[in-house]
């Protein structure tokens, strides 16, 4: 009879690191199945402000970020989404906008947190993609809508 083996983790919280992590823990202990099950999704949103010279600016972990490169402004959204936060490059009208307004906030909270969601199937995707192993992630979609995902 042949065996399965099934490798499952929960509670990634929206770390990228973690998920990645998850994605590589497949073919490190031989697995057939990975299976993410719940709590996947970010904590919260972190701004990164556009000053009209182009440079941005954001405040993240009780750090004060100044970037005045691409290279720069793409090392802080890394690091953001690798600890479980999603980055959102805005303008200062915007920012104002969506601190006036909480419903603004759950629209876009619910918007980033699906395109994280449909990252980590592209990413999953591509580093699983000729290993034969089968990869099942369960979405909770905020209180309302459950989704499957099934990547192959």
């Amino acid at each position: 009879m042949a065996r399965t083996r099934i490798f499952f983790t929960s509670d990634v919280h929206g770390s990228e690191r973690t998920f990645l992590k998850f994605v590589n823990a497949g073919r490190f202990y031989k697995a057939d199945i990975i299976m993410l099950g719940g709590d996947i999704t970010g904590k919260m949103i972190i701004p990164i402000v556009e000053s009209a010279d182009g440079s941005y600016s954001a405040e993240f972990l009780g750090s004060d970020y100044d970037m005045r490169t691409t290279a720069e402004l793409e090392e802080l959204e890394k690091s953001i989404r690798y600890n479980g936060y999603y980055p959102y490059r805005t303008n200062p009208i915007d920012k104002e906008e969506l601190d006036r307004n909480p419903s603004k906030v759950d629209e876009l909270f619910s918007r980033l947190m699906v395109e994280g969601v449909e990252r980590w199937v592209r990413i999953a995707e591509e580093r699983l993609n000729g290993t034969g192993i089968k990869c099942f992630i369960l979405f909770l979609f905020w209180r309302h809508l459950f989704f499957f995902l099934i990547v192959l």
